[in-house]
């Protein structure tokens, strides 16, 4: 699992230099790059991976849950592509998803 630098403010050198190593706008905070499968008998795997974007909680109430257009678009992309997405507003929040994840409970 890792997080993914995406948020925050920068001064105009460092964002260059990230988007020129291939940073984009929207992507998730953190990726978990690990299958799970419906079931230990199903060949194919349920996700390919779990994507979690991490907001404060006072966010959560929000338009969009406190989610940009660009990670809307980003999660819905990852969501058909076959990954786990979710929203969470906390780390403990963020934790209970990625052991039910790991688990194949969701």
């Amino acid at each position: 699992m890792f997080a993914i630098p995406n948020g925050g403010l920068r001064d105009i050198r460092t964002a260059s230099t990230l988007k020129a190593e291939g940073v984009r706008s929207g992507v998730c905070d953190i990726f978990l790059p690990w299958p799970v499968k419906s079931n230990p008998y199903d060949i194919p795997t349920r996700y390919h991976g779990a994507f979690i974007e991490m907001k404060l909680e006072k966010y959560r109430n929000r338009k969009n849950g406190g989610c940009s257009e660009e990670q809307i678009d980003f999660i819905e992309w990852a969501t058909n592509a076959g990954y786990y997405c979710r929203v969470c507003y906390s780390w403990t929040e963020a934790r209970d998803i990625l052991i039910a994840y790991l688990e194949g409970r969701l």
